[in-house]
């Protein structure tokens, strides 16, 4: 057994007392522990009683996804490894045409594992948008488009920008509401 700051007090005890600086601490005997291996409980129910045994725990923790019944555990085997690029990459296109109520079903579904990946991989994507993407191969595009097309490109960004400094200088929701409609 373990004791720590006693005075003659049995095991499992705990006291008030006070320390050298005046302040009350409490003051607590700890009561050996005993180690059992994992699985002893459950035989222990089946020399007691044959109905016991039945409820009794597995043995090791039970972790549990949520959607998943509190008795199924997981197949030993259920651990996979990350998905390849080329495997997310066909995830999120089959989830993305898929209407916003399934496609947060068809994400739940998902392995943990694979949802991490598939989470950092649509965060590494440059810009994470098509726009972002057009926007990151603009300089090469640029040189190989006409004059027309070019004037075109700097119309739409300073409508763009217009556009922006409106919705920015926006009193209120609603006066956003009604410039992003327009």
């Amino acid at each position: 057994a373990v004791v720590v700051d006693s005075d003659d007090e049995p095991l499992g005890s705990r006291s008030w007392g006070r320390d050298a600086s005046g302040s009350q601490k409490r003051r607590c005997v700890l009561a050996p522990i005993e180690a059992k291996q994992e699985g002893d409980e459950g035989a222990e129910c089946d020399q007691a009683d044959p109905e016991l045994a039945s409820a009794a725990p597995e043995p090791g923790p039970v972790p549990r996804r949520p959607g998943r019944p509190p008795g199924e555990r997981p197949a030993a085997n259920s651990r996979q490894s990350e998905p390849s690029p080329e495997e997310l990459e066909g995830i999120v296109q089959s989830i993305r045409f898929l209407p916003p109520a399934e496609r947060r079903a068809a994400v739940a579904a998902l392995p943990d594992v694979t949802r991490r990946c598939l989470s950092s991989h649509l965060k590494d994507e440059s810009g994470g948008s098509r726009l972002g993407l057009l926007l990151a191969h603009l300089p090469d595009l640029l040189p190989a488009a006409t004059i027309q097309q070019r004037r075109e490109l700097l119309d739409g960004v300073r409508w763009l920008q217009a556009t922006h400094a409106t919705i920015l200088a926006a009193p209120d929701m609603a006066a956003v509401c009604a410039k992003l409609r327009e």
